[in-house]
């Protein structure tokens, strides 16, 4: 594995290192092609569909990491025996093949050729592909050859790619991903023989998205529409995106998850994400409560732009002063001075006119560095080109819905339970929910689908309440009644209003309960609080004559009540420290300093406020690399005040691991788990991340035994996670796991003779892992081989050494038996020893 490390460094220097051109000289060689190394028995011919596979192979090296394509070597075994075969002459047509790439793609390559011999009668010839700078990907600009009929080679503005071995055009999310990328290779990665990309750098990104808690606790499928999201970030002539659908498909969940999904990746074309939004509630079926948004940002066209104005510099002075001409026209010149995505949620809140309004002003504010994302129930404005039009989720996806909402509410379906579910809603989440929340109440799903059936959105849900209302109690329809009046209260006001005594109150509520009340944030602990659904609430009072014979009286008696008390709580403390970040963040790019001393004056006021403690950490990163220790006790300090966001870790995480402090990743991957369970994946590869440090540090001081004890534990901890990673992601963590293992075995001749006493066993842990390579069954048979000789010169001896032996030799042959013609020769030496 180290000669395709070697062959990725080499690229810069445009020339294969001389442990490659060694391993030619060979004739015959165990290998494999990786992103940076392509094997050719024969060249390019001049025929179009020929040059179209060059020009696509050599597009895709430069899109990527760059690479080399060497001719003259013919594979024997499927990715794992070669031989050279060598080249007669000049393997394709120089001048053409400039020609085409020069025609066929929007920038020129300057790709190179040169020839190696590798012994008296055969030499091999390598094009040398650089790797593209920190600039847009390279597209074709017009269609290329027709391969089939009906089929192109590539069409105008696709992207080749290199996929591990193979060149491709960008199609899949991670396709996107990697192309937009800055591409930086992973450094610990690379020291286990595995180059891949940078995973943390969303770790650079800002942005203002709110918890992931509030917005959607598991996100589920909609892969298609976030690979189009991807793919929109390349598109050089739409910068306005819509996504609309009817609600409760999920608009506002698709959303965030692909801006934190820009934030983690970290795009070469945006530098930071700004999230608005005009919803005011958001609600968690899971938590069954209503939860007001973290901000509401604007409630028409005009304070939309106000709040994009103090996203890029404005005070508010200048823009409250601003007439409606004069504010879009200042905003629009204000967002071209950073590159930034601007998710604008909930949009159909608006004014009709207001929704049109912000439209247009997303598709002509946008350009090369400034997109919009939309989401909204409408999209009669836009083009069906610029809008994604949600549907409800199918198949696989749904499926998965199902199951992580039946588990939720302890709900066993029959096993046409998923296409009944998928007929009813056209696979709505939020229907969907309904449903099963409803089937959890102990009704049968038939009959609960039968009363959805026909309705859509609202409709549907209080079809369902109509039923339920009338088996209430008197005394559960009294209170319902008092909450619809009410809006959000408190189980005081509660009693108050509804006349009940406490005991009564309490039956009426539990009896509520789940059906037609959440509960709401508390104000303060002792006192719990309730609402009811907008779509509840209208129902309820349509229906109020049967509910309450006085609910005249009830009614005027609520009002007045609410005459007297404010509408709505202070949140003076909060305002503050937004205020204070917001301010940093529109002076960070003119004056760091001024920024600086915005967030320190907040802190004496806002003493230990963990947003700002994080806020401050944040920037000294971003600022001043030497302050990397400051920072990191900064990062331990909002953790303690009880800062749990998602950047936190990554951030704090990134310090460590540029610190190449092991103990420090691995206490940040800890204490992430316990945040972030449903994330055990990615923070156990962290995790392992941080016990590789460990051990390369080990390495280092030369303590090659304690070396290995950290490798070991990393490579436990990378099989813990494989086994629950999804299938795109065990394949990259698998290989991150081979490198793994070869470190190991690389390390292990330098511990010490006790250390390796039992090389059989240590070795043993990487078959048990599942790594049955070539290399790894020919250092398990050399171990065992050895172990025989000491055991036959009596340097071991005992008849429990004997017996050990034996089940070792036993295993080892299962193992080599099964692995095929590869390894035959291994098993004749293990069958052979006496």
């Amino acid at each position: 594995m180290e000669w395709i490390v070697s062959a990725a460094r080499a690229v810069e220097k445009g020339r294969l290192p001389d442990e490659i051109l060694a391993k030619f000289s060979e004739g015959d060689f165990c290998a494999t092609e990786s992103f940076c190394l392509d094997f050719k028995r024969d060249g390019y011919s001049d025929d179009a569909e020929s040059m179209a596979e060059a020009v696509k192979d050599i597009a895709s090296f430069y899109n990527t990491y760059g690479g080399f394509i060497v001719f003259g070597i013919a594979e024997v075994e499927k990715d794992v025996r070669y031989h050279v075969s060598g080249i007669s002459g000049t393997p394709f047509n120089m001048q053409l093949l400039r020609g085409k790439v020069e025609s066929w793609l929007t920038c020129e390559i300057f790709f190179t050729y040169e020839e190696y011999e590798i012994s008296d009668s055969i030499k091999i010839g390598v094009i040398c592909i650089p790797k593209r700078k920190l600039s847009d990907p390279n597209r074709f600009k017009r269609r290329g050859p027709e391969i089939s009929k009906g089929k192109y080679a590539f069409d105008a503005g696709n992207v080749a790619v290199r996929q591990g071995d193979k060149s491709t055009l960008a199609t899949e999310m991670v396709d996107w991903q990697l192309v937009l990328s800055d591409r930086t290779l992973d450094k610990v990665a690379g020291e286990l023989g595995r180059l891949v990309l940078e995973k943390r750098s969303g770790a650079r990104l800002d942005h203002n998205l709110p918890s992931r808690d509030v917005i959607c606790t598991k996100f589920v499928g909609r892969t298609d529409v976030l690979t189009e999201l991807w793919a929109w970030l390349n598109d050089q002539f739409q910068y306005a995106k819509v996504i609309a659908g009817e609600g409760g498909k999920g608009k506002t969940s698709v959303g965030y998850e692909f801006a934190t999904q820009v934030a983690y990746m970290a795009p070469l074309s945006i530098e930071r994400i700004v999230w608005l939004t005009a919803k005011k509630r958001q609600f968690s079926g899971f938590e069954n409560l209503w939860r007001t948004m973290p901000e509401t940002h604007f409630n028409c066209f005009r304070t939309m732009l106000v709040a994009i104005g103090r996203n890029v510099g404005y005070l508010d002075g200048e823009l409250s002063e601003a007439s409606d001409a004069e504010l879009s026209q200042m905003v629009r010149s204000g967002v071209s001075t950073y590159a930034t995505l601007f998710v604008l949620d909930d949009v159909d809140s608006l004014e009709p006119n207001d929704q049109r309004r912000a439209l247009e002003f997303a598709q002509q504010a946008g350009s090369d560095g400034v997109r919009f994302l939309l989401t909204t129930r409408s999209n009669a404005s836009y083009s069906s080109s610029a809008a994604i039009t949600l549907k409800g989720l199918e198949g696989d996806e749904y499926a998965d819905l199902v199951e992580i909402l039946a588990t939720r509410y302890s709900v066993t379906l029959p096993k046409n339970g998923v296409d009944l579910l998928a007929e009813a809603t056209k696979g709505s989440p939020l229907l969907t929910d309904s449903i099963l929340r409803v089937v959890r109440r102990g009704n049968n799903l038939r009959r609960a689908i039968d009363d959805w059936k026909g309705h859509s959105g609202d409709d549907a849900r209080n079809a369902v309440l109509g039923r339920e209302i009338e088996h209430l109690s008197r005394p559960a329809m009294r209170v319902l009644l008092c909450l619809a009046f009410m809006g959000e209260c408190s189980k005081s006001e509660l009693m108050s209003a509804s006349g009940l005594l406490e005991i009564g109150l309490e039956d009426a509520l539990d009896e509520l309960q789940s059906l037609f009340i959440v509960n709401a944030p508390k104000i303060i602990q002792s006192e719990p609080r309730f609402d009811v659904g907008v779509s509840t609430a209208l129902l309820v009072i349509s229906k109020r004559n049967e509910l309450a014979g006085d609910h005249v009286a009830l009614e005027r008696k609520i009002r007045e009540a609410r005459s007297k008390v404010k509408a709505r709580t202070s949140q003076d403390h909060n305002k503050d420290v937004a205020i204070a970040i917001s301010q940093a963040l529109a002076l960070r790019n003119r004056d760091i300093s001024a920024a600086r001393q915005t967030i320190d004056a907040a802190l004496k006021t806002q003493k230990n406020h963990p947003d700002l403690l994080l806020f401050k950490a944040r920037m000294i990163c971003e600022t001043d690399p030497a302050g990397i220790g400051e920072a990191r006790k900064l990062f331990a300090q909002a953790y303690q005040k009880g800062a749990r966001k998602h950047v936190l870790f990554d951030l704090w995480y990134q310090c460590e691991r540029d610190a190449s402090f092991g103990p420090g990743v691995i206490e940040v991957a800890l204490n992430a788990l316990k945040e972030f369970p449903g994330e055990d994946v990615l923070w156990g590869e962290r995790k392992a991340e941080g016990y590789v440090i460990n051990g390369i540090n080990r390495s280092k001081n030369r303590e090659f035994d304690q070396a290995y004890d950290e490798l070991s534990a990393a490579a436990k901890e990378l099989f813990l996670a494989k086994g629950k990673a999804s299938a795109s992601k065990e394949a990259y963590l698998l290989d991150l796991l081979h490198g793994l293992h070869d470190l190991l075995l690389s390390t292990m001749p330098s511990t010490t003779n006790t250390y390796r006493a039992d090389a059989v066993s240590l070795i043993r842990e990487l078959t048990d892992r599942g790594d049955y390579r070539f290399e790894v069954l020919d250092a398990l048979t050399s171990a065992l081989l050895q172990r025989a000789s000491e055991i036959e010169r009596k340097v071991v001896s005992g008849e429990s050494q004997k017996i050990r032996f034996e089940n070792n030799r036993n295993y080892v042959l299962d193992i080599l038996r099964n692995a095929g013609a590869r390894a035959s020769d291994l098993f004749r030496q293990v069958s052979d020893i006496s």
